[in-house]
């Protein structure tokens, strides 16, 4: 059986550290197989969702009906089926050529039901598109021209899912891009929230302390209209908070004039306080933080109490860096035993770098090699597992596991995080969640996803 693909931390940083890699390396430091296990994929589902954010729009669904499952059945089982509507394509259809007019077809006729009609038409369309480049410059022109309709593609394309530009920088930026907006006007106090994947609380310290400082926070979901939307044109600032949106955010600053500041979401509260300071510097204002910050440290030392010697495992998410987590994680006090990654890359040197500095036996799985049966039969003993599969650890005797939220980018979210830390490691005995039976389950597959539902308006 093939040798578990596992990795000191000094191990880690002298491959990255090579100007060129050679084929043994590549064999021992990349992947073997397509993240053949523990990967907790969401569905691309997510990539329609975000384009249906825009007001006032409708989203067309355009593939094959195997890619649907990707996209249709993932929206539509999440509960996103107000404006939304699939279009199954043929062979015939793929091999013509005739994507495009099938597609205006479809348009057409949608525009005669319609009642209102929409003021925004995004598609998403699958690797098949990509293969074929079909052009839909025609029909952007045609809605235009006779309906006054923006339009937008989004390309679910997984076949770049190693190229230095993926599909999940491009989709975001074509929804911003969508924006009419004068970059010449003079700016709002409006400050962008680009980026979150759960809906955001507009009661926490981040809306108060800005709108105490005569500031409108906007995020895509709140805006209730197109006008509001194409505001966000008018900011004077976006704050990204994930790095698939800063390829948008680098194209709003250029098409706009809106600058931007990368915000590095964290479960470190010095980090956070970082960005405050920050966004003060950039805003020319004092943001009034301290109490937040002095909270947050409050309960971070509580819940490094909790945990007393408990060791932690961190397993890998799309919408988190799992060797940064371990660094903010040690940070606080806890003992990150190891850690679970996609895949090793130079972009992550500086959370291998401090993670060697100040927890120097922390190790690395790359989790989705087929490498990893081996490690299913016999498991490195850990007491937490976050965010992790279960059918990795599922021969770990007493295991505990923590189901965590989206990254915190304020002092309130953060709270929450440690509230469900705490919450977990005061149960007396391990708890599994939902997804975790859906996954221990041998009657089920490793590639079952458990649904929870998302409102049809966000």
């Amino acid at each position: 059986m093939t040798e578990i693909k596992c990795f000191k931390l000094d191990e880690i940083i002298a491959y990255l550290n090579k100007e060129k890699t050679d084929k043994a390396d590549k064999l021992r430091f990349q992947r073997e197989g397509f993240r053949c296990l523990g990967a907790g994929e969401r569905g691309m589902g997510g990539l329609s969702r975000t384009a249906k954010f825009i007001p006032e729009s409708i989203h067309i669904l355009l593939a094959p009906l195997a890619c649907m499952r990707h996209c249709d059945f993932d929206l539509k089982l999440n509960g996103y089926t107000q404006g939304v509507y699939s279009l199954f394509l043929s062979e015939k259809e793929i091999v013509s050529g005739s994507v495009a007019d099938v597609l205006w077809k479809c348009i057409q006729e949608l525009l005669e039901k319609l009642n209102p009609q929409p003021k925004v038409i995004t598609i998403t369309v699958t690797c098949i598109d990509g293969l074929i480049h079909s052009d839909y410059t025609a029909i952007r022109k045609r809605l235009m021209k006779q309906y006054g309709i923006r339009f937008g593609v989004v390309e679910m394309f997984p076949i770049l899912a190693d190229n230095k530009i993926k599909h999940t920088d491009l989709f975001p930026e074509m929804v911003y891009s969508l924006i009419q907006a004068d970059p010449h006007q003079p700016k709002k106090k409006i400050v962008n929230l680009l980026g979150h994947v759960e809906i955001v609380d507009p009661n926490t310290d981040f809306y108060q302390v800005l709108q105490k400082a005569g500031y409108e926070v906007r995020e895509i979901r709140q805006c209730k209209t197109l006008d509001e939307f194409d505001e966000m044109g008018e900011a004077c600032l976006n704050i990204v908070l994930s790095a698939f949106h800063l390829r948008a955010a680098k194209m709003m600053e250029k098409k706009y004039h809106v600058p931007y500041f990368f915000w590095n979401e964290s479960m470190d509260p010095d980090t956070i306080r970082h960005n405050y300071e920050e966004l003060e510097r950039r805003l020319h204002c004092t943001l009034e933080t301290d109490g937040f910050y002095q909270a947050a440290k409050k309960k971070a030392e509580k819940v490094k109490k909790i945990a007393g010697e408990k060791t932690f495992a961190i397993g890998q998410r799309l919408d988190y860096i799992p060797v940064k987590a371990a660094c903010e994680l040690t940070a606080i006090g806890l003992n990150v035993k190891y850690v679970f990654t996609d895949q090793i890359q130079r972009s992550d040197m500086e959370y291998y770098i401090w993670l060697q500095q100040h927890s120097p036996r922390t190790h690395v799985y790359l989790a989705p090699d087929i490498s990893m049966r081996k490690f299913i039969s016999q498991p490195e003993p850990v007491d937490v597992l976050i965010n992790g599969s279960m059918m990795l650890m599922k021969n770990v005797k007493e295991l505990m596991t923590i189901e965590l939220p989206e990254e915190p980018y304020d002092f309130q979210t953060f709270l929450q995080v440690m509230e469900k830390f705490e919450e977990q490691l005061l149960q007396k005995h391990p708890r599994e969640s939902e997804q975790d039976k859906e996954e221990t389950d041998p009657a089920g597959s490793i590639f079952a996803r458990a649904w929870k539902p998302y409102p049809e308006e966000v």
